[in-house]
């Protein structure tokens, strides 16, 4: 069997010929639309030569600005491939293929695009070829270099025919849906299941029925709190027309949110999937309307969990408005929700088009309207939107006129480019001066214009003519740990310059001045030494022994106490006689008989008293113990101030993955009888599981041994909430180090003083 090869009459749907499209649009005109985005085609596909062909479905984009997409022909063999776009300072000339589908065991078509990890693995699905139903597949991303691997292939009664983009959760499962097979053969749910170090388990979590929960679900699966699933079916359900439907967690349970009537609702065919806005009401598209059939946007709006169907924009297909969304709706963190349509426009090759958010009600408008030519025609994925709120696509075709299909090119990547991003960089180091034997830890810390914009791109940092080494900027920061000794010794004036991954965000640079000691500044002094004059000593002084007179900032030696010390490293030992303390350092110390304080005493250590402690005040900043403590003034523990109320409670806790500079949160039960306050002391107990052998590798086949990873290094911070009554405590773990795969689990201690 070989390839078919592509008409345009193939996404004019309920089989109209391309001819019968054309003419369906022919009385648009053109209309006048405020642009606020800038379009640009980023890359042709080629006509000829070894090459992806008619992109479809969602692109990804790594930290670098590179473009990831599948096509549904073309590659090596004609059955469609992977592409990457490499990003040269904003531009994209260079097309590499990552993998070309055979049309065998590993599928053919992946029309539903790609999806990414934080690792840069890609994922997605491809319809059947010879006697599959499909497959679910990842290319494993070893620096750059990808490996192909199926991880289920459907077989009819777990579902066939997949169409849909692939969903991805923050633990790595994979989410979607089959337009056949299952149970009925009328479609399914699925769920590939990352099970960290050993590899996917699949499960089908429905196979609908079609007279009441729906048929042929061909939409991109919406993900919201990490367990229920919402989607759409296109046709079936109690009114004919399709349905949106909702799957809970656990039990996977389906519950029918609305069931869609063409004669009811004047709207069918809810073909593109749902996004979700902040107050929980859900926005999705339908292929046809009646009486015109050219597609709308609707709401359904939640009402505690009841919802009721809204038409937010009928398409109209003339004065330059779209026809036919087919693909996945976006939403931006403003509310602002982004498609496309595969015809209409002002040239009837399609748009892009957004349902602009205020306070909740939406406004359509035509953002830009395909030409054809080099900047295509058919859109055909959803709008992909990077964290500087610029917007990202494919067609399926790019032409210079009307014609038969075979006059069509394969398409395009095109951007609808936001508004200007200027950045400032603030350049620190971790510690300042340094020794040569130390290292040198870089900070470079960015911040936009507007504010609170995530921007990609590498840090370069230098010291005059040298290169010290380029970082990735993650989360506006990027950082480089250097040897000092590659500095002079010496005032090192080292520079910053970000390079930024988008035309429209400026670059930024700054300088800072790193101090380089010499390792000769450490002294080592063997034998007996002779100091003439006062010695002046700003650290700690570690000996053995002490005799004759030793006068030290914040030390007293033993002739001026009166008292002979036992030898040792801490200057402790038994005092035979009794003491009066006056800034001793750091150490435990043991007294016998009966001993008188004087003044405020501060004591830096463990205080062991086996007598009776009378005082007019005692201040400890550590730990103060006795059979007996009497205090005729105050007793003060804890920074000076008494504590009033002491809660102590353990949580049991399993480390999720954690890639370099995230964060994930734990919040305890509500705590009773409790009031929080701006003073309060909370102190964490960390299991040695969350600290050590966090560094271990674990790779998904079976018959690979794990390796020891890079070190993996946790930081940990706890607070309380301000809710009261129902206070809790949140837990923060951080990773400052390198990518963590998670799996580690322990019982965290949390004790709170209340001052």
């Amino acid at each position: 069997m070989m390839p078919q090869a592509l008409s345009f009459s193939r996404n004019c749907r309920r089989g109209l010929g391309f001819a019968a499209c054309l003419l369906a649009f022919s009385a648009l005109q053109p209309h006048a639309t405020a642009q606020t985005y800038t379009f640009q085609p980023l890359y042709d596909f080629p006509t000829s030569g070894i090459t992806a062909s008619h992109a479809n479905g969602q692109l990804a984009i790594d930290a670098q600005g590179n473009l990831y997409g599948a096509s549904q022909s073309g590659g090596e063999n004609g059955w469609g491939a992977v592409f990457e776009l490499v990003d040269n300072g904003g531009t994209y000339t260079e097309q590499v293929l990552l993998y070309s589908f055979t049309g065998g065991d590993d599928g053919a078509d992946p029309i539903g695009g790609v999806v990414m990890d934080r690792s840069g693995n890609l994922f997605g699905a491809a319809q059947g070829a010879a006697n599959q139903d499909g497959v679910v597949w990842e290319l494993v991303n070893n620096n750059g270099t990808y490996a192909f691997k199926v991880l289920h292939a459907f077989g009819g009664s777990d579902g066939e025919d997949p169409q849909a983009s692939l969903a991805m959760d923050a633990s790595g499962n994979l989410f979607g849906t089959t337009a056949g097979g299952g149970s009925q053969g009328l479609g399914t749910v699925f769920e590939v299941e990352n099970e960290v170090g050993t590899g996917y388990d699949f499960r089908v979590l429905h196979s609908f029925v079609g007279a009441t929960d729906g048929s042929k679900p061909e939409s991109r699966v919406l993900i919201i709190g990490g367990t229920n699933l919402y989607g759409t079916t296109s046709t079936g359900g109690i009114g004919g027309g399709g349905t949106a439907w909702m799957l809970t967690g656990g039990p996977n349970t389906m519950q029918i949110l609305h069931s869609f009537d063409a004669a009811t609702d004047g709207v069918s065919g809810p073909i593109g999937g749902l996004v979700m806005d902040a107050s929980g009401n859900l926005i999705g598209t339908t292929e046809l309307t009646t009486p015109e059939g050219l597609g709308a946007v609707f709401e359904l709006v939640n009402s505690s969990g009841s919802y009721s169907l809204k038409i937010l924009h009928q398409f109209s297909g003339v004065s330059g408005d779209g026809a036919t969304p087919v693909k996945a709706l976006s939403i931006d963190p403003n509310g602002n929700i982004f498609g496309t349509t595969a015809f209409g426009g002002t040239s009837e090759f399609g748009t892009v088009f957004e349902m602009a958010n205020a306070a909740g009600g939406y406004t359509e408008r035509t953002l830009y309207d395909f030409p054809g030519g080099n900047n295509g025609s058919d859109p055909s994925g959803p709008v992909l939107i990077d964290p500087l709120g610029n917007l990202y696509g494919v067609t399926a075709y790019n032409t210079e006129g009307v014609g038969s299909p075979s006059t069509f090119g394969p398409g395009v990547v095109w951007e609808l480019e936001g508004p200007a991003v200027s950045t400032t960089l603030a350049l620190t180091s971790g510690a300042n001066p340094v020794f040569q034997g130390d290292d040198v830890n870089l900070m470079a810390a960015i911040a936009t214009t507007p504010a609170n914009k995530t921007v990609t791109g590498t840090v370069t940092f230098t010291e005059g003519p040298t290169v010290l080494g380029t970082a990735i900027v993650y989360n506006n920061t990027a950082y480089l740990s250097v040897p000092a000794s590659t500095l002079s010794v010496g005032a090192d004036t080292i520079s910053a310059q970000f390079i930024p991954g988008a035309a429209n965000v400026s670059g930024s640079s700054n300088t800072m001045s790193e101090t380089v000691n010499s390792a000769s500044d450490i002294a080592t002094l063997n034998g007996g030494n002779a100091f003439n004059g006062n010695q002046t000593v700003n650290g700690t002084v570690t000996a053995t022994s002490f005799t004759g007179s030793l006068n030290c900032l914040g030390c007293i030696g033993n002739t001026q106490l009166g008292v002979g010390y036992a030898g040792s490293a801490s200057k402790g030992g038994p005092a035979a006689n009794s003491l009066l303390f006056g800034g001793f350092p750091p150490g435990s110390y043991v007294m016998t008989g009966s001993n008188t304080f004087t003044g405020d005493q501060t004591i830096n250590g463990n205080l062991n008293v086996t007598g009776a402690v009378n005082t007019g005040s005692l201040v400890a900043a550590g730990n103060v113990r006795g059979a007996s403590l009497a205090a005729t003034g105050s007793l003060s523990i804890g920074g000076g101030t008494a504590i009033k109320q002491y809660l102590s409670m353990t949580d049991s806790i399993k480390l999720p993955r954690l890639h370099k500079g995230d964060c994930t949160t734990f919040t305890t039960a509500a705590l009773t009888g409790f009031t929080p306050g701006s003073s309060d002391t909370i102190a964490l107990g960390i299991p040695a599981s969350f600290r050590t052998g966090l560094n271990e590798s674990h790779d998904r086949d079976h018959d690979k041994d794990r390796k020891p990873g890079p070190p993996i290094v946790l930081g940990f911070q706890a607070w309380e909430t301000s809710a009261s009554p129902g206070t809790t405590l949140t837990v923060q773990v951080c990773n400052f180090s390198n990518d963590y795969q998670g799996g580690a689990a322990g019982t965290v201690r949390i004790d709170v003083f209340k001052h």
